[in-house]
């Protein structure tokens, strides 16, 4: 057991890459082997990572640090409105550019209504299985502090980046998965982007999981619907929401430059 706590304590980097990916990709094989599709379960492998390692490594202490701020909710309504808000209007702000270049995107009004009645169900279970918790606490609960401190948050965010998408990168091949048959350069410049605001939601929260774990949901609760609207005649306009959510990385970088220049010290 010391053996391993000191290789945890000296590698948390790879440990959490090897557990996260372990855990994720051997469930997601066994699914497919199984049953022929995958399942939510897989999509919790970063957060059994992290609390494994913290569990590990520094005992009940590292729990308590890792989990104490999931309930760190208090930070500004600027903040909230982005993530349940702000976050969305970009993603409608690359919606109508597609359009207004030819995409074809099919809106039935009675589809919209239908859809925003289930959503707040759906933000609920989506917060539960469909991603963010089972995701952010190993990402950003764990990850993203490791890498701050000795990156600056643009580095910290690209390490990040990096190991973020590589752990996707089987769902676009398995059956039932969200990306399933989709093209992967339009993710690549999506998940560059929100690798980058991720981290400054983060660090403008002083380290809160609650603000991450939220904009995950709302991230993902709209993404899921658009495909419920009209999915059959519309084309896929992820390339347009990649492209949004770059520019809008581009300028939080340029306005926030000291935000980006903190040191683990300085959050939480």
């Amino acid at each position: 057991m010391n053996k391993l706590r000191a290789l945890i304590n000296d590698h948390p980097l790879i440990s959490f890459v090897v557990v996260a990916y372990g855990f994720s990709w051997g469930l997601w094989y066994l699914m497919i082997t199984l049953t022929g599709h995958i399942n939510w379960l897989g999509s919790f492998g970063p957060s059994v990572a992290a609390i494994f390692l913290a569990g590990i490594s520094q005992g009940r202490a590292g729990l308590k640090d890792l989990l104490r701020p999931i309930r760190q909710w208090r930070f500004g309504l600027g903040w909230y409105f982005f993530i349940l808000i702000g976050c969305i209007l970009v993603f409608i702000l690359g919606l109508w550019s597609y359009a207004l270049l030819g995409g074809a995107i099919s809106l039935s009004q009675d589809a919209i209504l239908n859809q925003l009645i289930q959503i707040p169900i759906f933000y609920l279970i989506i917060l539960i299985i469909g991603g963010p918790l089972g995701e952010e606490i190993g990402w950003r609960g764990f990850l993203l502090p490791q890498l701050l401190k000795k990156k600056n948050g643009l580095v910290a965010s690209a390490i990040l980046f990096v190991f973020w998408f590589a752990w996707h990168l089987p769902l676009f091949w398995l059956p039932g998965a969200s990306q399933y048959g989709s093209p992967i350069g339009p993710y690549l410049l999506f998940f560059a982007a929100w690798s980058i605001l991720f981290t400054w939601v983060y660090l403008g929260t002083s380290g809160s999981l609650v603000s991450v774990l939220l904009l995950h949901t709302s991230i993902n609760t709209f993404s899921n619907f658009m495909t419920g609207v009209d999915p059959e005649h519309a084309d896929n306009p992820f390339l347009a929401y990649g492209i949004a959510s770059a520019l809008l990385a581009l300028f939080v970088l340029f306005a926030f430059q000291k935000m980006f220049n903190k040191s683990i010290a300085n959050v939480g």
